[in-house]
């Protein structure tokens, strides 16, 4: 999350509301953070990415949620109809 926007993280934010966090994301910009800094390879194109190993990305993406309250994630927009 970003500090100018959720200055106390995810994490304060769950714990101020004490519910459980249903979270979507589009599709994964080519300037995130995960892409940027995380050791993952990425299928990229002009305007998205998409990890090589899925499975591998997820399993760490998922630990790296706690304190969230993360009860559901929706990963949308993973294919084209253009």
């Amino acid at each position: 999350a970003m500090s100018s926007v959720f200055p106390s993280g995810m994490a304060g934010i769950q714990e101020k509301l004490k519910l459980p966090t249903v979270m979507h994301n589009r599709q994964w910009s080519i300037k995130s953070d995960y892409i940027k800094n995380e050791p993952f390879k990425w299928y990229t194109s002009a305007k998205a990415a998409v990890p090589e190993d899925p499975k591998a990305f997820f399993t760490w993406f998922f630990t790296q949620q706690d304190g969230w309250g993360l009860s559901m994630y929706e990963q949308d927009w993973c294919a084209s109809h253009e």
